[in-house]
């Protein structure tokens, strides 16, 4: 919970928009014959890809991150180059045991 306007709010119902900028000439727009909206939205896709992929954000967070829905945005990941899924090796292990009936384990240590 976090104190804003006289009233303690719980974590995730309001959080601050920020901006981050990012240099670049209209030779960089020529040469990867984008428009200035297309090359801005591509920007956005590939950090939140990329973010994505590192596991620091969720598919879900990072399609709205880029302003896409989830389902576009996993179909989007392999025609960009990403892999649509960020589970690590071991992670995918415990995943298929669960599924072939299997218990998840309590911890990972």
């Amino acid at each position: 919970m976090f104190f804003c306007r006289g009233r303690y709010l719980p974590f995730g119902t309001w959080s601050m928009t920020r901006t981050l900028s990012i240099e670049y000439t209209d030779d960089i727009l020529a040469s990867v014959g984008l428009s200035e909206a297309e090359f801005s939205a591509a920007a956005k896709f590939i950090v939140a890809a990329q973010l994505h992929a590192e596991g620091k954000l969720s598919a879900g967070q990072a399609a709205a991150f880029c302003g896409m829905g989830k389902v576009e945005f996993l179909n989007e990941l392999p025609r960009r180059g990403f892999h649509a899924s960020n589970l690590r090796v071991e992670d995918a292990d415990t995943e298929l045991g669960f599924g072939r009936g299997g218990k998840m384990p309590l911890s990972r240590g």
